[in-house]
């Protein structure tokens, strides 16, 4: 915002997050924060097109709910979809459901494999 007030929206309406420091503007933190963004997808392609395939087909109220039945049920793509169709209402096929599970499990072994690089030997 204008006054160095930063808002995020984690699905119950915006609320404050941050503050500018003084001396930064709005911009350059947004330009700085944005940079961070993409630098981080940049080392994770899995992870960025499992991201680009969720916003694409969920909506904000409904991504944290695919994610955990993904995170629950990755390994059983039928079951995935009948808790997302039948328990969590939200309207998808089959094949979208195999893609995801699919990208969302090469996103974790693409994680696991960056936390291996990072620990000490």
């Amino acid at each position: 915002m204008a006054d160095g007030k930063i808002l995020k929206n984690r699905g119950d309406g915006w609320k404050l997050h941050a503050k500018v420091k003084p001396g930064f503007t709005p911009e350059y933190a947004y330009a700085a924060a944005k940079q961070q963004a993409e630098e981080f997808l940049a080392k994770r392609p899995a992870f960025a097109e499992f991201k680009r395939a969720m916003f694409a087909e969920f909506s904000f109220s409904e991504r944290f709910m695919v994610k955990a039945a993904l995170e629950a049920l990755s390994d059983d793509p039928d079951g995935a979809w009948v808790e997302l169709n039948d328990m969590a209402r939200i309207s998808c096929d089959i094949e979208t459901v195999v893609e995801l599970c699919r990208l969302y499990n090469a996103s974790c072994e693409e994680a696991k494999a960056l936390k291996n690089e990072a620990a000490p030997a």
